[in-house]
C-alpha cells in the first residue's frame, strides 16, 4: 500500500508537460487524471501528499478542483497545490486562482524551474488552511508599527500571511496569534524567508519560526497533530 506521503494527484497535464516535471516525482505514485468529475470523487476517497493541476481544464473547472482538494470531504485539504496554466492563460489562472493555491506557472516555463518548483512543495511541512489574524512586529525597523496580517496557512515550521507591505528575506519579526479557545497567544520570533510576489498568486511573506515563546512551540505542535 503507497502511503500518503508518496502519493500525488495530477489532474489535466499534458503528457509533453508531465514529462518535463516527472524527475521531481521519481519516487511518488502519481495518480493522472484528465477527468476533473473522477479527480474529485478520489479527493474524497484518497489522500495526497500533492496535487499538479492544469489550467484550464476539460469537464470541469481549476477553481472546482481547487475547491474539491479544500473541502470537508477531502481527504487531503491542506496538500500544496501547483497549477500550470497554458500558454496565453497566465495571466487569467494567477487572477482566479489568487490566495486559493500555492503556486502558478506556466506550462511552457524551463524545466528546470517546474521540476525544482514541485520539488520545493513536496518537501514543505504539512500545513494548516488556518485564516485568522495574526500580528506581525518588524524587530529591526522600530518606525514601523505591529502589522494585522491575515494568515493563509501555518506549519510546525512557519507561516505564511497576507500583508498590506511586505519585507525582504531576512528581516526579523516578532509573531503572535490566537489558537481557537485557547486564551494563551502563541508567540515565536521569525524570519522572513520569501515574498509572496511575482510568480505567486498574494501578496505577503513566508515566515520562519527561529524562537518560541513559553511552550508555543508544544502548543502548535499538539494543535497541528489534531487538525492535520
Amino acid at each position: 500500500m503507497t502511503t500518503m506521503s508518496k502519493r500525488v494527484l495530477s489532474v489535466g497535464i499534458p503528457l509533453h508537460v508531465y514529462q518535463k516535471v516527472q524527475a521531481a516525482l521519481r519516487g511518488h505514485k502519481v495518480e493522472a487524471l484528465h477527468n476533473v468529475e473522477r479527480a474529485v470523487r478520489l479527493l474524497s476517497e484518497e489522500e495526497f501528499l500533492f496535487v499538479l493541476a492544469g489550467y484550464p481544464l476539460v469537464g470541469g473547472t481549476t477553481p472546482g478542483l481547487v475547491e474539491a482538494v479544500h473541502s470537508r470531504a477531502s481527504r487531503c485539504p491542506n496538500a500544496p497545490i501547483l497549477v500550470l496554466a497554458l500558454p496565453g492563460r497566465l495571466e487569467e489562472a494567477r487572477s482566479e486562482l489568487a490566495g486559493k493555491v500555492n503556486l502558478v506557472l506556466p506550462m511552457d516555463e524551463d524545466p528546470k524551474k517546474l521540476q525544482a518548483a514541485i520539488s520545493s512543495l513536496l518537501r514543505v511541512d504539512p500545513r494548516l488552511l488556518f485564516r485568522i489574524i495574526v500580528r506581525v512586529q518588524i524587530i529591526d525597523d522600530g518606525k514601523i508599527p505591529s502589522m494585522l496580517c491575515k494568515m493563509e496557512n501555518v506549519s510546525a515550521s512557519g507561516v505564511l500571511v497576507h500583508a498590506l507591505r511586505s519585507h525582504p528575506p531576512g528581516t526579523k519579526a516578532h509573531v503572535e496569534f490566537m489558537f481557537p479557545q485557547d486564551p494563551v497567544p502563541f508567540k515565536a520570533e521569525a524570519e522572513v524567508v520569501r515574498q509572496t510576489t511575482g510568480q505567486e498568486t498574494m501578496v505577503g511573506m513566508a515566515l520562519k519560526f527561529l524562537a518560541f515563546d513559553g511552550d508555543s512551540q508544544e502548543r502548535l505542535k499538539k494543535y497541528l497533530e489534531k487538525k492535520l
